[in-house]
């Protein structure tokens, strides 16, 4: 078994052929830009009230505001791949 032909069963399972097309693109492009904003600015206010109510100094305050950071990245990698999935899968057509 050659690596693409591996690397095609991990992704798919089923080995079902995705469906690839401008409407699947832009979707997971909308999706990934409206979750992402949200799940930011959410982090980040989160972090700013957390540290205003404490009196942190930035010396704490901004380790905090790159953690939240980067679990935003990853929720938004996380759900952009869901719906990459989901866009592509032919049983959705």
């Amino acid at each position: 078994m050659t690596l693409p032909e591996l690397s095609a069963q991990l992704s798919d399972p089923n080995n079902r052929k995705r469906i690839i097309d401008i409407t699947a693109i832009l979707s997971v492009v909308a999706i990934a830009l409206i979750v992402g904003s949200e799940t930011l600015f959410t982090s980040f206010a989160l972090v700013w009230a957390v540290t205003s109510q404490m009196h942190l100094a930035p010396l704490f305050s901004y380790p905090l505001f790159a953690a939240a950071l980067i679990v935003a990245l990853g929720a938004t990698g996380f759900l952009a791949r869901l719906a990459w999935q989901s866009e592509t899968d032919p049983a959705n057509r």
